[in-house]
């Protein structure tokens, strides 16, 4: 069958637009619009504690906020060095006669494996000599003990109390002893950043011997106790209160990190609150962002807020 000329022409047309189709596609789904939105702030000076409402058009897919604050400003760079590492905690001791029972240990070689198997099996520094350990049933400082040259940043830190009751008929009445207020805080660019505190620590107890159960607790503070009863007062015994994972990496503690506003999945945000604790001048930046699996493009609205004391 013959073809007529102005048939094949057609088919040719429709052929280059067939063709052509799945490249328009392509470069559709390809394509991301940067985000559209605008923001304001009902008031740009204000006293510390006031309230500023910042109000919102438009609907980027994600939206954050940095408040130009201390470790909360729009400033996606290094990590920032700390300058220290401080590990206090207070301690008290009651009754008893026995001698050299407590330790301070830290480790970041401890495998995370809570049995006491394991944590006795691990490499520990000791730390006990410099230490100020309570001598009476009021709580006394330790002092400052800074790890911040002694650890691997890039390993998790774990701290234990060690409490050690030898034989009691041979080495006199094991003592009561407290540990109290425990924290871990780094400074950086001269401001406290909490690492640990005793409320958030996850400290366990674990026991190696025979030992009483109950005499060696963990509740307000870190209780250690030894045997009672007169048939086990001759047993060698080893009571470890060790930390949760503690993470002392700049790169996670010391990074200036954005206030999620606004998700994928969340409504359009038409305002926000927020109320400065310090004096000071603070550049506060709102980021908007457009985002799929082939890219992302942002755009940033920065304000400019003056707090008085």
């Amino acid at each position: 069958m013959v073809i007529p000329k102005y048939n094949i022409m057609k088919l040719h047309i429709l052929a280059t637009l067939i063709a052509t189709i799945p490249v328009m596609y392509g470069c559709s789904k390809y394509k991301l619009e940067a985000p559209d939105f605008t923001v304001v702030a009902d008031k740009t000076t204000v006293n510390v504690g006031d309230t500023i409402r910042f109000s919102f058009t438009g609907n980027p897919q994600l939206l954050y906020f940095y408040s130009g604050q201390f470790l909360n400003r729009y400033a996606p760079e290094e990590a920032k060095q700390p300058d220290d590492l401080i590990l206090t905690f207070t301690s008290a001791r009651a009754g008893g006669s026995q001698n050299k029972q407590v330790d301070l240990l830290i480790s970041n070689e401890f495998n995370g494996v809570y049995d006491i198997d394991n944590i006795m099996a691990a490499k520990w520094d000791t730390l006990t000599s410099e230490v100020t350990w309570g001598t009476s049933s009021a709580r006394t400082p330790s002092g400052d003990i800074n790890l911040l040259d002694r650890i691997d940043p890039t390993k998790p830190l774990y701290v234990a109390f060690r409490y050690i009751t030898r034989d009691q008929t041979q080495n006199g009445t094991a003592r009561n002893i407290s540990i109290y207020d425990i924290e871990l805080k780094s400074h950086v660019e001269g401001t406290p950043v909490t690492l640990m505190s005793f409320s958030t620590s996850q400290f366990g107890m674990y026991s190696y011997g025979n030992k009483e159960s109950e005499r060696s607790v963990i509740a307000t503070g870190i209780n250690f106790r030894g045997n009672s009863a007169a048939e086990l007062k001759t047993e060698y015994t080893e009571d470890w209160a060790v930390s949760g994972a503690i993470t002392t990496d700049p790169n996670v503690v010391a990074v200036d990190r954005a206030i999620s506003l606004k998700l994928f999945t969340e409504s359009s945000k038409e305002e926000y609150l927020f109320a400065y604790s310090a004096p000071g001048q603070y550049r506060a930046a709102f980021v908007g962002e457009t985002s799929n699996v082939y890219g992302s493009k942002k755009q940033v609205k920065f304000i400019d807020i003056t707090v008085n004391p």
